[in-house]
Order: C-alpha cells, then structure tokens, then sequence
C-alpha cells in the first residue's frame, strides 16, 4: 500500500468528512471543556500532526485555549517526561496548553464509573470523564489483547486508573480464548474497553494505520465505534 503524501491535507480532509459524526467544529461549541488523550512516547501515533489538526478544529469552534487539556494516555506507564511531550504535541502546543499525564494511582485524580457487566471496575481520569467533549488520537494496528489498538483504547487503557488496567491485563482476560491479536468479536478485553470509553463520553476519535515504516497509510475520523472500524 503506497503511504499518503500530502498526510496534513489528508488529516484535513478526514475532519471535513468525519465518519458517522458531525465535524468537530459543530460538536464542540464556545465555553465546552475539551480533553483530548493522545498516546505516550512508546506509541507510534503522530500526534505532532493529530492534536494540531484537532486544535485548529477547536478554534474555528470558539474554544478557549484554557478550556482545553492534553491528556497524555500512559496507562500504568512512566510519567511523560517535558522532552517526550515536546516530541509527541510539538513545542508550540506544550507551550500553549494545558498537558497532563493519567495518574492511574491517584484516587483523588479519578472518577469511578462503576462496574461493567463483565465485572471490570472503570476508573478514568477526571479530566477526561468531566469534559464537555471527549476526544482521541490513537493508532490502529494488531494487538495482543484488545485484537486491535486505538479506537476507544487510548482512552479506556490510556486514561485508566489501575484497578481497571489490572484487571483487563490479568490471568481471566489474557487467558480467554477470545482475547487474541487481530481479534474483535468475542473478545472480552474489547469488549471492556468499548464499555469502558463509552462510560467515559468519548465522542470523536482520529486514527491513523501505518506501514513498517511509520509512514500513514489511512487516516479515519469521527464517532469512535465507525472510525474504528
């Protein structure tokens, strides 16, 4: 598959035409808060192009620069270090905004959304659940748990408090038969990431596919379950 070459026009293009979702410019409205969860470093996903693009949709809608948090999705990971951060947003944005990691260990920087019918305890971090809007970068590709990564992943893993990342990532998950690389339906570890995502109001996502490379290959935009899929 040949990659994109003109890959901002093509992102632009995606926000002009979202998938099963009004653009983000008529989503969000003037005085919203937004969050937007990008990967962390250990992601290949292009957020020094993504958020950018989503920023500028934000403007066009009146939203203030201080109602917006960067949220970064580093699960049960390392904080994000101020280099990391400059490398993923760009140093224009982190100088701009507001960016924070998860704190999957915090209890007072999450909010319990309950129990999803599979028994997975959903806690995501407060600047995400509280938003107006919700929003997502991610990238798709094959995943040793959740089949494929991005959608609702960056979110309902990235976002997460550790209880629901230690659930979905322990012995009962990782050992049924249905959570396999490459596998959607019937895959319980999707299954509570979508729920998961869902709990937490996430609105509109923007995804990329990539070659071997890191070179994009297909950007998709809009509502989470469409985009994804």
């Amino acid at each position: 598959v040949e990659p994109i070459d003109d890959v901002r026009q093509a992102i632009q293009e995606t926000l002009n035409h979202p998938i099963g979702s009004a653009p983000l410019h008529e989503l969000a409205k003037p005085g919203d808060r937004v969050c937007i969860v990008f990967t962390d470093i250990t992601r290949s996903s292009p957020d020094h192009l993504l958020v950018p693009a989503l920023l500028d949709e934000l403007k066009k809608a009146g939203v203030k620069d201080e109602n917006i948090t960067l949220l970064c999705g580093i699960g049960m990971h390392r904080p994000s270090t101020p280099e990391e951060k400059a490398i993923k947003l760009g140093t224009d944005v982190v100088s701009r905004y507001r960016v924070i990691d998860n704190e999957p260990q915090n209890p007072a920087a999450l909010v319990d959304l309950g129990t999803t019918p599979g028994g997975v305890p959903v806690l995501l971090h407060r600047a995400a659940v509280e938003a107006d809007l919700l929003i997502a970068t991610g990238i798709v590709e094959p995943h040793q748990y959740a089949g494929y990564s991005g959608g609702r992943k960056t979110v309902a893993v990235g976002a997460a408090g550790e209880a629901l990342i230690a659930h979905t990532h322990g012995p009962a998950f990782v050992d049924h038969p249905g959570t396999r690389l490459g596998q959607i339906d019937g895959n319980p570890f999707h299954e509570a990431v979508s729920e998961a995502a869902r709990r937490a109001g996430l609105r509109f996502i923007l995804n990329v596919v990539l070659d071997d490379n890191k070179r994009i290959l297909r950007v998709t935009a809009g509502e989470p379950e469409l985009a994804f899929q």
